[in-house]
């Protein structure tokens, strides 16, 4: 149900993918470009502003085996404003018109202002996010919202088989980035009175953080995407999936779940499953607990375990994460907590050396996650398009 648009095109990924898993059954052991220890480098980007450049913690004794994020940092849930209905051009509080209707042509738009002028203030609150973005800033030409209108052109048209493109790649970070905005009336420059709802400024931070964020902003993107469905998947004889589809190593996966959410109370994403539909979701919690520990003799490793490995642990881990729920007027953490909050669980083996530093790792369950990533909420002033939006944000937080 989501579109990872930013990262999909090639020329915007980062050449810090650290953690690509070769094609064999096993090749569970890390070389230097899988090593979880690079995310607190250069490298990494973002671990070194969010994270202060910490070495990640890989034995397996210093990791809390649970952790969550503290309240304040709570990611917020909202639509995934999917590209067949629009974008963020889209009516959505408007409750008299269809599904279709809500979503924007270009000729519905009033460039005229004093067609505008003559609007009720409810007649205004009940446009797009992108119209009263373009309203606010006194931008009767619409570049927003007709460059939206622009972007979602095709899938609008034929939508079938793209249900799940969106703006999940701008959603997931800005709700790991900003607290939940509230609800707010501005004036623009000729007076018009305009009220932009939570959903309204959620839309904003959204389009901001997947299609037009500070290129500055430092950002992070760990492991491979699988480009296959689970019909068409490859896999080796032993039934494990081949190449990219096998996917972030459990080992690095269970080092940067405990340093993150556990150590450091700090949010991530991840694409939870492992086919080609991308569903970015802000991770905000686990408990993991050991199933069984394990010796291992040289007579009974497999031939392509990490070499140093002497005991293995299998693990059962419960992430929690934030899914969508849809737009709301109001701001919804802590109201819809059952609804919005879900949790995937996981079973992995780590492999451990004889100091109990974990150095390689596997998945058994069939479906795991594909990739992890993250990125800086970055400086709007450095936006051509969204300078005025800190200044609107932050007034929504004061109405709260």
């Amino acid at each position: 149900m989501f579109q990872f648009q930013f990262y999909l095109q090639k020329k915007s990924l980062l050449t810090v993918t650290l953690l690509l898993l070769s094609s064999s059954l096993y090749a569970e052991e890390w070389n230097a470009r899988n090593d979880p220890q690079k995310m607190s480098e250069v490298g990494a980007h973002w671990f070194t502003s969010l994270f202060t450049g910490k070495e990640l913690k890989s034995n397996f004794k210093d990791l809390p085996l649970a952790g969550k994020l503290d309240k304040g940092k709570m990611p917020w849930t909202d639509t995934y404003w999917p590209t067949y209905e629009g974008g963020i051009a889209n009516r959505w509080s408007d409750n008299s018109l269809s599904d279709k209707e809500k979503i924007v042509k270009a000729s519905d738009l009033k460039t005229s202002l004093a067609d505008l002028k003559k609007m009720s203030v409810q007649e205004i609150e009940s446009l797009s996010p992108a119209e009263k973005w373009d309203l606010y800033r006194g931008d009767y030409n619409y570049t927003l919202t007709k460059s939206e209108i622009e972007r979602t052109r095709d899938v609008v048209e034929n939508p079938e088989g793209s249900e799940w493109f969106g703006l999940c790649h701008g959603w997931a970070p800005a709700a790991l980035n900003f607290e939940e905005p509230g609800c707010t009336s501005v004036q623009n420059k000729d007076g018009l009175t305009i009220k932009f709802f939570s959903s309204d400024i959620k839309a904003l931070l959204t389009y901001y953080q997947g299609e037009a964020c500070d290129p500055d902003a430092k950002r992070c993107f760990i492991g491979t995407r699988c480009e296959d469905t689970f019909d068409n998947k490859s896999f080796t004889a032993s039934g494990r999936p081949e190449s990219e589809n096998n996917d972030i190593n459990a080992g690095s996966f269970h080092i940067i779940l405990a340093n993150l959410i556990g150590k450091r109370s700090t949010g991530f994403i991840f694409d939870r499953t492992t086919d080609q539909p991308v569903w970015n979701q802000p991770v905000q919690g686990y408990s993991s607990k050991v199933l069984k520990q394990e010796k291992i003799t040289e007579a009974s490793a497999p031939a392509k375990r990490a070499a140093a490995t002497v005991k293995e642990v299998t693990i059962e881990s419960d992430v929690e994460w934030t899914g969508e729920i849809g737009a709301y007027t109001i701001p919804v953490n802590g109201v819809f907590e059952n609804k919005m909050r879900h949790v995937t669980k996981y079973q992995y083996i780590l492999e451990l050396n004889k100091d109990n530093e974990i150095i390689g790792g596997r998945w058994i369950s069939a479906n795991y996650p594909d990739f992890l990533w993250t990125r800086e909420a970055g400086d709007m002033s450095k936006s051509p398009l969204f300078k005025e939006l800190k200044k609107l944000y932050k007034k929504s937080l004061s109405g709260k």
